[in-house]
């Protein structure tokens, strides 16, 4: 009996220590990561002419969809932006 009782306090302090392990680097890797903070200082200008203008947008992931109306040929299209470099990725036209 007090063999098995020394393997079981033992097998138990071992499992707490790995347990304990995980749970500091689980708690070190989410503080440490990187939010996106690239975000908070980015600056976009659009190049638009004068009979266009914004309808709504969408941040997705790294990319920012703006939803742009041609008020003079009555065009709609998406232009999509990568908020790391500011650079613009694309655009969709939706309807001529």
């Amino acid at each position: 009996m007090n063999k098995y009782l020394k393997f079981i306090v033992s097998f138990l302090a071992v499992l707490i220590l790995i347990l304990f392990s995980i749970t500091i680097i689980v708690i070190i890797k989410k503080y440490s990561h990187v939010e996106d903070k690239y975000i908070e200082n980015t600056e976009i200008f659009p190049k638009l002419n004068e009979n266009e203008s914004v309808q709504s947008f969408n941040i997705n992931g790294n990319k920012l969809y703006l939803y742009v109306k041609n008020k003079s040929n009555n065009k709609t299209y998406i232009i999509i932006y990568n908020l790391k470099n500011s650079k613009k990725v694309g655009s969709i036209i939706i309807k001529d």
